[in-house]
């Protein structure tokens, strides 16, 4: 029997035996008085925690809850020992057999963004220049007009590069110690190097923009994409505000609809002006459970997609992005849930019209008087039609 220890890594709760406990406390401990003169020092120790707790989620299992000392080894041989941390550069390639291959993942680039990032997440991929995919979107939305409509297609699927875990696996580079402080310090350099610039040049037309352009074609591609970015931004909002407004007019008569009234549907002179579901239900269904269930299932199957809208209709006007990615998990589910109820109600429902019916009729035959019985047969016109052959 082992002690455990309850942890907190990076937001995500663990059990840890003691004697794991201790272990990743030292080699947390020695990064932390390792990257204590850093200037980076805090993205670094979060970034790197982070890293270990998406390791450690790998190691949970349902027959297996608590991390042991052998996982904790398994993370230190993959983020890095220590005394490599401190300064054994020379052998970094000393423990590669420890290190798993690092598969790429499609990542949209914020670093490396015009409008969305998918044109330097697909480059950073396969490891070529950003501006010849850049080119070739802006030659199939020319020659074919697909380009622009695959754009939106990727922007909305790929999601973005938030963490520099989720950077360098974009980038097909190991998730450990080194890479990790290189590259928060290549991003803390441009940043420094963005606002030399901004500066010495006292300009804000490239405020936003990762590196100026070099030429005049790439200034004119700059342009292009600053105005084609405006004109998305316009777009958005306006179907942003249409999705709130026809969510808001949807989900209020939906509410309304809950109201008992004396009838199902009330028609005035303006047309019909209301429809109560609990008198609907209560003429279709027998029980009162029923009917609960019914109202359940009915408000989650039509009220989460009338949520939705809105939620997404505010993302675009405001152009926020939640970090909590169970939203749509969570709504989908509920939305499902609503889906099973009223399916459950609906199979209840079709039972109970459902009935067994015989018929039985007896008929009785005219018995004819005398016995020799006549048969007049009609004539049969296809006779006629057939030939004979000798």
């Amino acid at each position: 029997m082992k002690k455990t220890v309850t942890v907190n890594i990076s937001g995500a709760i663990f059990h840890i035996d003691e004697d794991a406990f201790d272990k990743l406390n030292i080699y947390l401990n020695t990064i932390r008085n390792y990257f204590s003169s850093s200037e980076g020092r805090d993205e670094i120790l979060g970034d790197i925690e982070a890293r270990i707790a998406e390791m450690l989620r790998e190691k949970i299992v349902d027959n297996k809850q608590v991390i042991t000392i052998e996982d904790i080894e398994k993370v230190i041989s993959i983020m890095g020992e220590p005394e490599q941390v401190a300064g054994e550069d020379a052998k970094k390639g000393g423990n590669k057999s420890h290190e798993p291959i690092t598969s790429k993942r499609f990542y949209r680039d914020p670093d490396n963004s015009i409008l969305g990032g998918v044109c330097g997440g697909i480059a950073a991929y396969f490891n070529i220049k950003s501006m010849w995919v850049r080119i070739a979107f802006i030659l199939f939305s020319l020659a074919y007009g697909s380009g622009f409509l695959i754009y939106l297609l990727l922007w909305i699927i790929i999601p973005k590069a938030l963490t520099t875990a989720e950077k360098l696996e974009m980038k097909g580079e190991k998730i450990n110690i080194s890479n990790i402080e290189k590259s928060i310090n290549e991003e803390i350099t441009q940043i420094k190097s963005k606002f030399s610039d901004l500066k010495d040049e006292a300009k804000g037309v490239y405020a936003r923009n990762k590196e100026i352009p070099k030429n005049t074609f790439e200034k004119i591609l700059m342009i292009f994409f600053q105005i084609l970015k405006y004109f998305i931004k316009t777009v958005a909002i306006f179907v942003g505000i249409i999705f709130i407004v026809v969510g808001i007019f949807l989900i209020t008569g939906f509410i309304f609809s809950f109201f008992k009234t004396d009838d199902i549907v009330y028609i005035s002179s303006m047309g019909v002006s209301s429809f109560s579901i609990p008198v609907f239900l209560k003429i279709l269904l027998t029980s009162s459970s029923q009917i609960t269930l019914a109202m359940i299932g009915l408000s989650l199957l039509i009220g989460i997609p009338l949520l939705m809208l809105i939620y997404n209709g505010t993302k675009l006007i405001f152009g926020f992005r939640t970090k909590f990615r169970f939203v749509g998990l969570s709504s989908f589910s509920l939305w499902l849930t609503g889906l099973v109820l009223c399916g459950i109600v609906a199979l209840q429902v079709t039972r109970s019209f459902s009935h067994k019916y015989v018929k039985t009729q007896t008929v009785n035959l005219i018995q004819p008087i005398k016995n020799t019985l006549y048969l007049d047969l009609k004539p049969d016109n296809s006779i006629d039609s057939l030939k004979s052959y000798d």
